[in-house]
């Protein structure tokens, strides 16, 4: 499991943002964690919009039209009044889209990043992982692609994140199972019911935690043992 990284000039941007799962159980929308599979984007300056993509999903990746990195971009440039700069990208993808390793939410963090960057916004890693969990409507893979490691995030009033983040030593080992076809998130939470009540919402909060301090404790005793 590794973080971000980025190199900057003034007229480019390097990024590398990692695959997440937020699929840990009881911990459903509360924590994620970041794999050491990544969106590896080059952006820079352009007379016209572009993207070139290599890797997974090149036909996803590549199009043009209604791409998710570009469409957050534009967003956030309009939305703090300035005017978005035609850039090009060059993307190297080494995940699935769609099938459960965070995608979206990669796309939606490289977006508002590069929204900071050429804008010269000068937010902060909670503003960033915030304005990405409003279109996600869920905080927890973006925590995790923007800060890496096992990240449990939660949404203030104010726009921003309140994140606890671990990034352990080493690595973990996991087995990360592909699905054969795309399913967006919203369209599998349609099994779980209308609404929740707060006994269970109090039981899934307590659940979450629980496993949190289970990975606590996991990466303490592997420190020592180091």
């Amino acid at each position: 499991m590794a973080s971000r990284t980025n190199k900057t000039t003034v007229r480019s941007l390097q990024l590398e943002l990692p695959a997440t799962s937020a699929n840990l159980g009881p911990a459903f929308d509360a924590a994620a964690l970041a794999f050491d599979l990544y969106l590896k984007i080059n952006a820079r300056s352009s007379p016209d919009f572009a993207v070139k993509a290599t890797g997974r999903d090149t036909e996803i990746c590549g199009c043009l039209e209604n791409h998710l990195i570009l469409e957050t971009y534009r967003d956030i440039m309009q939305s703090v009044g300035k005017k978005p700069q035609p850039l090009a990208l060059h993307i190297q993808n080494d995940f699935p889209i769609g099938k459960g390793f965070g995608s979206s939410a990669a796309a939606r963090v490289a977006g508002v990043a590069m929204a900071v960057h050429f804008g010269k916004l000068e937010w902060s890693d909670e503003r960033i992982v915030g304005e990405t969990s409003r279109r996600e409507h869920h905080p927890d893979n973006a925590s995790a692609c923007w800060m890496g490691g096992l990240s449990v995030a939660r949404m203030d009033g104010a726009g921003e994140a309140q994140i606890a983040s671990i990034k352990p030593k080493g690595k973990w080992p996991l087995l990360l199972v592909v699905p054969n076809e795309p399913l967006a998130t919203e369209e599998a939470r349609r099994v779980l019911p209308a609404q929740y009540s707060r006994a269970d919402a109090v039981t899934n909060i307590q659940n979450a935690m629980l496993l949190l301090a289970a990975f606590v404790r996991a990466v303490l005793r592997f420190c020592k043992g180091l």
